[in-house]
């Protein structure tokens, strides 16, 4: 059995892991924020559904709460919508 600073440890080796994630996940939306021609194209409601649909199913194929993985892939896709609305606010 694992004591409870080795499961500590492998959880640290995954927020690591995640935070590495959302890292590239900001420089992708940075480059797509560079395409898009204007503020209207920022937030794209039938991509926002596609996304949430697909992480809903993820999660549950995984046996992740999919009200939780929405919950927290809408903060993630607001975060970066305000991310992209900031970028046209300084051009």
């Amino acid at each position: 059995m694992m004591g409870i600073e080795t499961i500590r440890r492998d959880i640290d080796k995954i927020d690591n892991e995640i935070i590495g994630l959302l890292a590239r996940r900001a420089n992708l939306v940075e480059t797509v924020a560079e395409i898009k021609k204007d503020r209207s194209q920022v937030r794209d409601e039938k991509r926002i559904g596609e996304v949430i649909s697909m992480v809903r199913t993820q999660a549950e194929k995984t046996g992740i709460d999919p009200d939780f993985a929405e919950e927290l892939y809408r903060t993630i896709i607001e975060y970066f919508v305000s991310f992209e609305m900031k970028k046209f606010e300084k051009e």
